[in-house]
């Protein structure tokens, strides 16, 4: 009759993006509208909420490949794999690869950080906004423990971050994210999830569903509460997580 109220609507769109021509490996938002993809070969592309390519930027290097994109208002953040045999004597180091944004729309490289196999493998990256400074998760350098380094953009390009190591005897880290209590967590491919003290990196507490029961995703609510994602449509909050 017109005098209701709509309630938990959700409004859907769709688009396709065209001028990509290879497949797309990472999509992130931009807090400053619109998107950033990145394709299998180490092309950037900033895109709108309409579709279109806005611009485009090609990583130097005769082969790139793009696993994750992180954006904060003031930079873009790449990590893969490159060919910069020159520089670490190996073929297909990871890299983090860190551009920052000028004038209107606009992007440019301000450096790289190149890792060798000998210092493990990038699993994930994350932006700890509470810090403001990168958190990167290695994995590689033995079957109990994980690395962890973090610090500002200039502390990586400097080679000035500070790094330590956890105690982890379960399968690749997925996804970490970060809360300003200092809560650090960590959720595996298998679906375990750890919260750590960010400072002491010790751990707070531990959770390892059973099966069919599966942590999948995870990420942030408005007042910066961890929400987890399960296999079966459950959401959980920072609290109960906490609680085990």
């Amino acid at each position: 009759d017109g005098t209701g109220v709509v309630l938990n609507c959700i409004s859907e769109s769709h688009f396709t993006v065209s001028g990509i021509p290879f497949s797309m490996a990472s999509v992130v938002g931009n807090p400053n509208g619109g998107f950033w993809l990145a394709d299998r070969l180490g092309d950037i592309y900033n895109i709108d909420i309409t579709g279109s390519i806005q611009l485009s930027f090609t990583i130097k290097s005769k082969k790139a490949h793009v696993e994750q994109l992180l954006c904060t208002e003031k930079n873009l953040i790449w990590r893969g794999w490159v060919d910069d045999q020159i520089e670490t004597g190996e073929a297909g180091p990871d890299a983090l690869i860190f551009f920052e944004f000028f004038n209107e729309n606009q992007l440019r490289m301000i450096g790289k950080r190149l890792y060798i196999k000998a210092e493990g493998y990038i699993e994930t990256i994350e932006y700890d906004i509470f810090h403001q400074s990168v958190i990167a998760i290695f994995g590689g350098r033995n079957t109990e423990n994980i690395g962890i380094s973090s610090g500002t953009i200039e502390d990586y390009l400097i080679h000035n971050e500070t790094y330590g190591a956890i105690d982890w005897g379960g399968s690749c880290i997925k996804l970490a994210k970060c809360t300003n209590a200092n809560n650090l967590y960590l959720l595996s491919e298998a679906g375990n999830l750890c919260c750590f003290d960010f400072s002491t990196l010790k751990p707070r507490a531990f959770l390892i569903p059973t099966m069919p029961f599966q942590l999948i995703s995870m990420g942030y609510s408005r007042n910066s509460e961890i929400l987890i994602a399960d296999n079966e449509s459950k959401i959980f909050t920072s609290e109960i997580i906490d609680a085990f």
